[in-house]
């Protein structure tokens, strides 16, 4: 009888000891092969590197992380390949990844993360100046962090956006943008941004040749600025901003004024 308790004993402690052990091996070996991806993503990154051979190493890690024996860990590794290779020179070889990468991460109801991805695919166009398909992608990553309550997230991607319609001369657009940006960082009081966004909206309504309006926005661009430490460089930038929109509204006396003053 006691034979069959002592068996009882080392069962159960053989159990606990196999339930104890197996996740460690598990989440060992997922570090391991988040480790590989890195080191791929570093080796492609060598400035000494040839092309075919950054390229190689690239598949490689395509390759591993397509072969990975869950979509978790799948969704985890195209999620990292596409975060640090959206600049990379394969083009084809970045979209591939990112359409995985958004799709396994639709799988997973992994929202951040799909947002992220929307990110990423903004941040490759606007590498190649495809600037409306970089206004898309940018637009489905804020509607992603606005429904998921990233409201910072969701700002920095209107203000890309703002950034784009500005570029492009499409100054209503970018005046309405920006708004939205500034209405998602003023209750969190995101200086930085609202220094950013002030500052975009002082380049729009320069460019719908609203003068004083202009300026109104630079100098609460300069107070948002002030409100942290920040580098003398970006002031300047502010400063020769205002005198930009003095220049190309003609008014030439002022515009020799404000440069004098960078």
């Amino acid at each position: 009888m006691i034979k069959k308790y002592f068996t009882l004993i080392l069962l159960v402690l053989l159990f606990s000891s196999c339930s104890d052990t197996e996740p460690t091996q598990v989440d060992s070996s997922i570090a391991i092969s988040t480790d590989s991806i890195r080191i791929y993503i570093k080796e492609s990154k060598n400035p000494q590197s040839t092309e075919l051979q950054k390229l190689s190493v690239l598949n490689k890690a395509y390759q591993f992380a397509l072969n990975s024996p869950s979509d978790s860990l799948k969704a985890q590794y195209f999620s990292t390949l596409s975060e640090n290779l959206y600049a990379t020179a394969d083009s084809a070889l970045f979209r591939k990844i990112n359409k995985q990468a958004i799709s396994l991460n639709l799988k997973e109801n992994d929202s951040l993360s799909i947002g992220n991805r929307y990110w990423d695919l903004a941040l490759f166009f606007n590498r190649y100046s495809v600037k409306d398909s970089a206004y898309s992608s940018y637009s489905e990553a804020q509607k992603v962090f606005e429904t998921i309550n990233e409201k910072q997230l969701s700002g920095r991607m209107y203000w890309n956006m703002a950034k784009i319609q500005t570029d492009i001369k499409d100054y209503v657009g970018s005046e309405t943008t920006i708004t939205k940006a500034i209405e998602r960082f003023k209750p969190l009081n995101d200086n930085f941004y609202l220094y950013l966004s002030y500052n975009v909206l002082g380049i729009t309504l320069g460019g719908l040749g609203e003068v004083e309006k202009s300026q109104t926005y630079y100098n609460q661009a300069l107070y948002y600025l002030k409100q942290e430490p920040y580098d003398k460089k970006l002031e300047a930038t502010i400063i020769n901003n205002i005198g930009v929109v003095f220049r190309e509204n003609k008014q030439y006396k002022k515009a020799i004024q404000n440069f004098k003053t960078v």
